[in-house]
């Protein structure tokens, strides 16, 4: 147990760093803490039973109608229950595939600026579909449930939508298990 709480500590550390600024190094340091909860997935039930059960974790998807009015075009939707927390946007909050001159799309994100000088994200969203104002706001619509730290795991962090070798589009979701072992076969192809 004494193992967990130390890499407790050290993800900790990591985060605070990175959410500070997009140091490469940080990030680095960030993403390999991160490998390593992953890693305790099946241990953790073991080591600390009771965490393993308390719903205390977040994770949302878009709400069917924005999925609805997303079918048949590119998409990527990176939805964060609660919103993160960043005070290194340099300016730039958002942005979308550098491919799609000549065509209409609609990139949101939701932004509050705190007076710490932090901004919180969440519910980013691309569609290469021009939505109309109302859609807009609907884009971050979402719905959220609670899990437990395995679920969350497992639960989807990104869903996108991108035309394959035929051009025709493939739907994946991308769970944060996923994202800590992008090598792993099967993952991102």
């Amino acid at each position: 147990m004494r193992t967990v709480l130390l890499h407790l500590e050290r993800l900790q550390r990591h985060y605070e760093a990175s959410v500070r600024s997009y140091d490469e190094v940080s990030l680095l340091d960030l993403s390999h803490s991160l490998r390593v909860w992953a890693d305790l997935k099946t241990v953790l039930p073991q080591l600390a039973p009771a965490f393993s059960k308390t719903l205390s974790f977040k994770t949302s998807t878009p709400a069917k109608k924005v999925l609805r009015a997303a079918r048949g075009s590119r998409f990527v939707f990176a939805f964060m229950p609660g919103g993160v927390i960043t005070y290194a946007a340099n300016g730039s909050i958002v942005t979308g595939p550098q491919d799609i001159k000549d065509r209409s799309f609609t990139v949101g994100v939701s932004c509050k600026i705190n007076t710490d000088g932090s901004m919180e994200l969440k519910n980013y969203s691309f569609m290469e579909v021009a939505s109309d104002q109302p859609m807009v706001k609907a884009a971050a619509a979402e719905d959220v449930s609670r899990c437990n730290y395995s679920q969350w795991l497992g639960a989807e962090a990104v869903r996108m939508s991108y035309p394959d070798k035929t051009g025709e589009l493939k739907i994946v979701s991308i769970t944060r298990e996923m994202l800590a072992f992008p090598h792993q076969r099967g993952h991102f192809r």
